[in-house]
């Protein structure tokens, strides 16, 4: 597996097959010694012991077979050079799903002492390879489906995908099977978690550091209403970091902190810019919408958004915000605003360059990115 990416896309194994794979663990040092951040006690070293678990799995919820599980020899290691181990299972009530994998400084006896160092997502899926281009001419081109979709699936659940916050790499669950199908209150697919999912939401006083961001990668970081230096309730960090974080997703460029796997980034602005009200059709209906589509195959499920003030899910089966790397801002009375350009839509409403507050959560659909070495 190549050691430079955050998320790695793998087909679920043959019935009977088991498939080992091997995750280098160098991403650790290079964020920690990085521009962004240095902290010289989290440096994986020659003789640091370290240990890894899955933090969260959306798959293997009945445990009657594990689709992903870590071996017992690759569970832990010692030294920046050794690799997380894990295999794949074929599971057929439910071959595809995610799963978060992370890592923590270890002692002499391999117990945990700290706080995760990094954490990499494992999309299994049925993904082909397949484009599409709906960026009217600008050749854009974008993965069929949000990233973390178990499923293509027109009007299914699992094609909802996953959330993030505009500029991490983590990604968040979004609404449940259950809800999505027969409607109520808006709930976490976390209910039907395998893993130590945490749904805890901190404010940015607390948590909005991109240390602490890296260290609870299950956290939501949510803004501040009257906080000036909380870039007028745009924001997931604090003023300081208000700079880096507008180049944690580029353009021009995949950064050690784009969720999308190789080959792939989050898409640029514009990458929309085909849709509207014409084409981009409410399914099955008006009266009863999943999502929109657009021609027989471009599929857009409403899989909801949380919210950048509360971290609390909305939105599922009503509405949809997908990111885009590129950001912007205004001031007003030496106040910025940050946010994240965005496709957004609705029932009523579409719009494919849409200013969201950035500590939100939304949906990521990746762009082909050739350049990705």
């Amino acid at each position: 597996m190549p050691s430079n990416q955050n998320s790695f896309i793998l087909p679920s194994p043959n019935e009977g097959e088991v498939v080992r794979y091997k995750l280098p663990i160098s991403r650790v040092n290079q964020f920690w010694v990085s521009d962004y951040e240095y902290k010289r006690s989290n440096v994986i070293k020659k003789k640091s012991k370290w240990v890894a678990d899955i933090i969260w799995k959306d798959v293997d919820i009945k445990g009657e077979i594990d689709l992903i599980s870590l071996t017992a020899s690759g569970s832990k290691g010692v030294g920046p050079d050794s690799f997380i181990e894990f295999e794949l299972r074929f599971d057929p009530s439910e071959p595809f799903g995610n799963a978060v994998i992370g890592i923590k400084m270890a002692d002499e006896k391999y117990n945990p002492k700290s706080d995760y160092l990094w954490s990499w997502h494992i999309w299994i899926s049925d993904y082909d390879g397949q484009l599409q281009d709906i960026s009217g001419g600008r050749g854009i081109l974008l993965m069929d489906r949000n990233l973390g979709a178990k499923n293509n699936t027109i009007g299914d659940p699992g094609s909802m995908g996953l959330l993030y916050q505009w500029g991490r790499k983590d990604p968040f669950v979004s609404g449940s099977d259950k809800f999505w199908l027969n409607g109520g209150t808006n709930a976490y697919r976390a209910t039907t978690l395998a893993g130590s999912w945490s749904s805890r939401v901190v404010p940015y006083t607390k948590g909005g550091t991109l240390e602490y961001a890296v260290n609870n990668p299950t956290t939501f970081i949510k803004s501040q209403d009257g906080e000036k230096n909380n870039f007028n309730n745009s924001e997931w960090q604090q003023e300081s970091y208000g700079g880096s974080l507008s180049t944690l997703w580029q353009n021009g460029k995949k950064t050690i902190f784009d969720p999308c796997p190789k080959g792939f980034k989050v898409a640029r602005r514009y990458a929309f810019a085909s849709l509207n009200k014409d084409n981009f059709t409410l399914f099955p209906d008006d009266e009863n919408p999943k999502g929109r589509l657009y021609g027989n195959d471009v599929w857009f499920p409403f899989n909801g958004v949380r919210s950048s003030s509360t971290g609390k899910l909305s939105g599922v089966r009503t509405l949809l915000y997908v990111w885009t790397s590129t950001s912007s801002y205004a001031t007003n009375k030496g106040v910025a605003t940050h946010w994240g350009r965005s496709l957004h839509f609705k029932a009523t409403d579409l719009s494919t360059d849409l200013r969201v507050k950035r500590a939100a959560a939304s949906a990521v659909r990746c762009m082909a990115w050739p350049d990705d070495s």
